[in-house]
């Protein structure tokens, strides 16, 4: 795996059991689409950085995260 996406899961697990029951509004959709980067591994820098200070004050969009890498996971088993 990917270091980078080891960060990502080690972050997801350690928010694991707040974000399981969380509803709520989804993120704004300019961070959607940042989360949609880091959910493919795009990095970038700094701004990576701060999504991550955003998520930790928000971690009901944590669920939308996971739900990007589940799909990207799926898209890839089928594609072979």
């Amino acid at each position: 795996m990917h270091e980078d996406g080891r960060t990502i899961f080690k972050f997801l697990q350690r928010f694991e059991a707040e974000v399981i029951g969380h509803q709520g509004e989804p993120p704004p959709i300019e961070i959607r689409q940042k989360l949609g980067q880091l959910a493919r591994g795009a990095g970038f820098g700094q701004e990576w950085a701060c999504l991550l200070d955003l998520l930790a004050a928000h971690p009901e969009w944590i669920r939308f995260l996971a739900d990007e890498i589940k799909l990207l996971r799926k898209r890839a088993d089928n594609h072979g």
